[in-house]
């Protein structure tokens, strides 16, 4: 059998801005309560499913797109349509004809999807009803189910529901915090309002570097200057967006902090 007619083993790649993360991150962890694992899932911003050490991270994504049957994970957003590397990840994906499922993040709608992704194709959008966001969800894993070839214990599906739910919810609780900052911004409210939400998105998932970033820099024109080293701090170390790493170091710089 020549190599190009062999079967390619199943992948899931998740394509998404890094600035998402807060809901990537959890999305991840909902996979790995049906199997998925790093063999056969890729997600460049989450630890033990990212770019090796050492490795070109160019000549892996280009690997990962030609070596693997892949169904691409679409995390849709102002921020995806903002980086050049997620959208080079979606017209890669489409020149190779890669089956894909599209997600859609709070306040990003179907008439928000550009480029080669077919508008009118059913996608999962993270703040539908609950009711409707947990079928579509069913949905999903029973497709990643079928196309990895998993197989899953018969208590699966209790567990499955559980993790489901608490995902549901926890997208649900991100968002209302996010609406209220939106709310703050719109009638310029005091800065010391806008701690409580801040806090809370970071509460809820530690993986909120955005949040994190802008609660330092709230600090920071509040002049409580230890808190505001404290998270900027916590953004340059754990975020992996190149971008939000040197704002948070130039707000370290302006503050004096040796760095």
């Amino acid at each position: 059998m020549y190599e190009s007619e062999k079967k390619k083993p199943s992948k899931i790649f998740i394509s998404h801005s890094s600035r998402d993360l807060a809901f990537v991150q959890p999305l991840v962890e909902l996979f790995e309560h049906i199997g998925l694992n790093s063999e056969n899932m890729f997600c460049s911003s989450v630890a033990g499913y990212n770019v090796p050490l050492d490795s070109n991270i160019y000549n892996y994504l280009k690997e990962q797109f030609q070596s693997y049957d892949l169904r691409v994970i679409f995390i849709l957003s102002e921020n995806y349509y903002n980086s050049p590397a997620s959208l080079n990840e979606m017209g890669a994906a489409w020149v190779l004809q890669h089956r894909y499922t599209s997600v859609l993040l709070p306040q990003f709608d179907f008439r928000d999807v550009k480029g080669v992704i077919d508008q009118m194709r059913i996608s999962i959008k993270l703040d539908s009803e609950k009711y409707e966001l947990k079928a579509r969800l069913n949905e999903l894993r029973d497709t990643l189910v079928s196309e990895l070839g998993l197989r899953l214990p018969s208590s699966s599906q209790n567990i499955w529901e559980r993790h489901r739910d608490e995902f549901v919810d926890k997208v649900s609780s991100v968002e209302i915090y996010w609406k209220q900052l939106r709310q703050l911004r719109e009638k310029s409210k005091p800065l010391g309002e806008w701690v409580f939400p801040l806090q809370k998105l970071i509460e809820i998932n530690p993986a909120s570097y955005d949040a994190m970033y802008m609660l330092g820099t709230i600090y920071a024109e509040m002049n409580d200057t230890e808190n505001a080293i404290k998270y900027l701090k916590m953004t340059m170390k754990l975020s992996q967006s190149k971008e939000l790493h040197e704002k948070a170091k130039k707000r370290l710089l302006d503050l004096g902090y040796a760095i």
